[in-house]
């Protein structure tokens, strides 16, 4: 297929559902092949319907992480565009009554995920001459609030 992506292979973190799923999507439209990754299964329907590939990945967890982007090398023959989009958020808590446990996993998902994508993809990247590595960040990412994003439009509540 012809397109700005033709010939490119692209992970895509976080494919299974709404931004993930439109790039995977949209990077498929533009020639590439996409190896979905995600926790949910339904990251499965999307890599179909895209041509691509599935693979449930933690990011999270380097051991899950290596092996997707492994995996991805293997079936494609390399890797030219990782895009950074898994992330989950504890909605409708107020902080006060967040979990120390949802935190840590927030941070490991949210940081640490990225961190290891981008560390095991960047090998094969170089290998190829050089690639794209796109982080995702919501613009909750700048501005507080203590119940999540769905407080939108954004207004004052108790903390």
């Amino acid at each position: 297929m012809a397109g700005r992506l033709a010939g490119k292979v692209a992970v895509v973190t976080g494919g299974a559902k709404g931004q993930g799923e439109g790039v995977a999507r949209r990077f498929a439209a533009e020639g590439a092949r996409v190896a979905v990754l995600d926790v949910l299964g339904e990251g499965a329907q999307v890599a179909a319907e895209v041509g691509g590939r599935f693979f449930r990945c933690d990011v999270a967890r380097e051991d899950e992480v290596v092996a997707a982007i492994d995996a991805t090398v293997a079936a494609f023959g390399g890797l030219d565009v990782l895009y950074n989009n898994a992330a989950i958020i504890a909605y409708g808590r107020k902080i006060a009554e967040l979990r120390a446990e949802d935190w840590d996993r927030t941070l490991a998902v949210n940081l640490r995920g990225p961190f290891l994508c981008a560390k095991h993809a960047l090998p094969h990247l170089v290998r190829r001459g050089g690639g794209v590595i796109i982080n995702v960040s919501s613009h909750g990412a700048f501005q507080a609030s203590p119940t999540g994003m769905r407080t939108m439009p954004w207004r004052r509540v108790g903390w």
